[in-house]
């Protein structure tokens, strides 16, 4: 029991410290201070940083990943597909309302580092079941570069760009997060339809 209270401790710790410093700029020792443990009892839990940050990324990130290959893999239609997969990515955003910001800031720092990190979860499934979908001629021929940055330009810039549209437009204009969900699934189903 004590192993895990102290292993969930180092995760939420890092996970502050590497949203607020980037992965390059945290340190080992920065989380051993922030958990009031000594190097080796961190190096004990997670040897180097790179599993550590691996660990984060799973716990929010990867739990999704049963969700999304039950939608991707469910014989539904494109448009309800679409709409479960959207529902799936905003739920990991508004559950970890800092990886928005963590994402830019790895993308341009080491996007490289990212990209593994994403295949190794697994989280690439979207990508693999759109190529799947285009050579079936479920969705339309589409670059799958468009089709990911349009998606993701949907699913991740809104929380960020939020913070400074609520002071600029009237609270009549502002939608809800359920509102935005639908709007990007019918945008995305609209982006891949053949």
């Amino acid at each position: 029991m004590e192993q895990n209270l102290t292993e969930k401790r180092i995760i939420a710790e890092a996970k502050r410290i590497f949203m607020q410093k980037g992965f390059e700029a945290t340190k080992m020792d920065d989380i051993a201070k922030a958990c009031n443990i000594n190097r080796p009892g961190l190096n004990y839990y997670f040897r180097t940083k790179e599993k550590l940050f691996e660990a984060i990324y799973k716990q929010a990130v990867g739990t999704a990943l049963p969700s999304l290959e039950r939608a991707l893999n469910s014989g539904k239609g494109l448009e309800a597909v679409t709409r479960e997969v959207v529902r799936i990515y905003m739920h990991i955003i508004h559950e970890n309302p800092s990886v928005p910001y963590f994402l830019l800031n790895e993308c341009t720092k080491d996007p490289d580092r990212l990209s593994v990190f994403i295949k190794n979860l697994g989280m690439d499934i979207y990508v693999r079941s759109m190529e799947n979908f285009r050579r079936q001629g479920k969705i339309r021929e589409v670059p799958l570069q468009a089709l990911l940055l349009y998606f993701y330009s949907l699913i991740m810039i809104p929380p960020i760009a939020n913070k400074f549209i609520g002071n600029v437009v009237a609270p009549k204009e502002m939608v809800t997060e359920e509102e935005w969900g639908d709007f990007v699934a019918e945008k995305i189903y609209e982006f891949l339809k053949p």
